[in-house]
């Protein structure tokens, strides 16, 4: 017995199909293999999970929109930028007008994959978060990108400044100025608490420290 396996795909193909006849022909009655079809996998295209079109605020898209191409990253920006500081329970329930599979899961996937485009890109995160304390899983952010019109500081007041925070301090705090935020990871628990002391001590008002984490408020 001979036994054949072609599959449906092949089968399809011209060439494949009347070496196949030719064959079969050329068995005459002899006993003739039983052929196995295989089922073709067919991808279907995935539908899009965008409801409706997102309200992407005018100021998140001028900035971040050459930078950031996903609408659902953009229209995550602008709930944050629009509530000033929101839970996550918020921006899941806003997500949740436009991307109905969105959840409080979804949030770090998102973060992250904003965080990565912004640092290849060498623009500053324009919002912070932190975890509630009170709430178990619930992080809060913090919109701290400064509008256009807010003047930055000064060259010469950020080099006094820098000038007044120790030399094994200077690059962190160079990193606060820059991203506009540094936390407790970075500078590394030993050193947190003399890092936290010398940016009290400046006494700008400039600073807020939100325990895990200080926020240049810019």
């Amino acid at each position: 017995m001979i036994r054949l396996e072609i599959s449906q795909e092949d089968m399809g193909k011209p060439g494949v199909y009347e070496n196949f006849l030719r064959l079969l022909n050329s068995l005459n009655d002899q006993s003739l293999a039983s052929v196995k079809q295989e089922p073709v996998k067919v991808s279907q295209r995935r539908s899009s999970e965008q409801v409706g079109d997102p309200d992407i605020d005018p100021d998140v898209k001028a900035r971040f929109g050459e930078t950031i191409k996903k609408a659902k990253s953009l229209y995550f920006m602008s709930i944050i930028k629009r509530g000033g500081e929101v839970n996550s329970d918020e921006v899941e329930r806003m997500m949740k007008t436009h991307y109905p599979t969105f959840t409080r899961k979804s949030i770090g996937g998102i973060t992250g994959a904003i965080n990565r485009w912004l640092t290849k890109a060498s623009i500053a995160l324009p919002y912070a978060s932190r975890a509630d304390q009170s709430r178990s899983g619930v992080h809060i952010f913090t919109w701290v990108q400064q509008e256009e019109s807010e003047p930055l500081i000064s060259d010469k007041e950020r080099t006094r400044l820098t000038k007044l925070i120790s030399r094994r301090n200077q690059k962190h705090f160079i990193r606060l100025l820059d991203e506009g935020r540094i936390g407790k990871d970075t500078v590394k628990q030993r050193g947190w608490a003399d890092f936290s002391k010398e940016i009290v001590d400046l006494g700008t008002g400039l600073f807020e420290n939100d325990g895990d984490q200080i926020i240049f408020k810019r």
